[in-house]
């Protein structure tokens, strides 16, 4: 669908099986689990960092980090929150730096300034230095106000704790460190008044609620290896309940890490769609002409599917699949089979295995004589995964109609 041969969008509608970059879960077990079986589960895996551990041993050694060793885990965290805070004004930065807390430090030490996002990432990483685990969350009240935490795994309390380095504070109920699920249940039923913050010095603060209107919509990144993969693609865990419908990010498109990251944005804005809509099945983003972003299915070891259906039946000349690039190279499934939809029967049009280099081509498709309803792409699960990672994907679907 490119050019002076596309309809209009209304013309044509696109559903798939899933998202990668978008997963609600209502399970509270997957958001409290310990890390080790986060990252053991079958689904959704956590990929931790494992690959850059030479950049961890830097940064905790050049900057000192044993340092902030206290008598107890939350008071150490504290402590280093407190560092963290100290090591730039708070201001939307000029330029975007790299998620590599060295990098940010180095370019910090010259003047340049960040928000939470980079306080947060900086938090993390000096967290993983120091042997803790660790994983970034953005928040989001219902008017759309969001800001970006981490959470932090405490072996002597064996649960996650909160820590915002650009308030510099962490909650706390009877002296025990709160999670953001334990913020969220504190919002929605009304148990403010137990919830304390636990603050270091900082010039600004939260109003009446305490910042926990903020933890509305909990956006997990489920993976912390931003210093070795600092472009695999990002899967949201959205915790959902009534309080937090679930909620489609960025009209499904692939999300990847990016300097300018922050919550669950996309380019869709000035009246183009929203960065977050209810959930649904239903996506534009394969056939969008300007070709932006990519919708991947998710790494579930399901079968997969992406289908479009057109507004009444059309003669075809040529469809044309592009697939998406990921890390630098064209992510192709192992197989796949094309169909086309005449008389309300999906007939096979071609099955094929793309890897290697043939995958860096668009396929392109000349198209039998008919009248079409409908084109579809399925996946079966094996090719459909690959280590954890998104498999099966399209950047861009072009018909070229009679």
């Amino acid at each position: 669908m490119t050019g002076s041969q596309a309809p209009s969008h209304g013309a044509l509608s696109c559903r798939v099986d899933s998202f990668y970059s978008t997963l609600n879960v209502h399970d509270r077990a997957i958001i409290e689990a310990p890390p080790e079986k986060a990252a053991a589960t079958a689904h959704p895996r956590f990929a931790s960092e494992e690959g850059a551990l030479g950049r961890l041993v830097e940064l905790r050694e050049r900057y000192h980090l044993d340092r902030v060793a206290a008598d107890s885990e939350i008071e150490s965290l504290a402590r280093l929150c407190t560092w963290v805070k100290s090591r730039w004004e708070h201001k939307t930065p000029d330029v975007f730096p790299p998620w590599d807390a060295v990098e940010m430090l180095e370019r910090a030490d010259r003047g340049e300034k960040y928000y939470c996002v980079q306080s947060a990432i900086l938090m993390l990483q000096c967290c993983q230095a120091l042997g803790w685990r660790a994983r970034k969350l953005e928040i989001h009240a219902a008017d759309g106000n969001n800001h970006s935490v981490i959470e932090v795994w405490l072996e002597e309390s064996s649960r996650w704790a909160v820590m915002d380095p650009d308030y510099n504070l962490h909650y706390s109920r009877a002296d025990a460190p709160l999670s953001a699920l334990d913020l969220h249940d504190a919002w929605v039923g009304g148990f403010l008044d137990d919830v304390q913050m636990v603050r270091g010095p900082c010039p600004y603060t939260f109003g009446k609620d305490k910042g926990c209107e903020l933890y509305q919509h909990l956006y997990y990144l489920w993976r912390n290896d931003f210093l070795s993969r600092p472009l695999a693609p990002v899967r949201l865990v959205h915790f959902t309940d009534e309080a937090a419908p679930a909620q489609l990010i960025a009209d499904g498109m692939l999300l990847s890490v990016s300097p300018t990251l922050f919550g669950p944005h996309s380019p869709y804005r000035d009246g183009r769609p929203d960065r977050m809509r209810p959930f649904s099945l239903e996506t534009s983003v394969p056939l969008k002409q300007d070709g932006v972003g990519a919708w991947m299915a998710d790494a579930n070891g399901e079968a997969h599917f992406i289908e479009v259906h057109f507004e009444e039946p059309r003669g075809l000349r040529e469809a044309v699949v592009k697939w998406p690039r990921i890390e630098g190279a064209a992510r192709a499934p192992g197989n796949f089979r094309i169909s086309t939809l005449e008389g309300g029967v999906w007939r096979a049009l071609l099955t094929g295995d793309l890897t290697g280099e043939e995958a860096e081509y668009p396929l392109s498709l000349p198209m039998p004589p008919g009248r079409f309803e409908g084109f579809r792409i399925d996946c079966p699960p094996d090719s459909a995964e690959l280590d954890n990672e998104p498999r099966f994907g399209v950047a861009q679907l072009q018909f070229e109609f009679d």
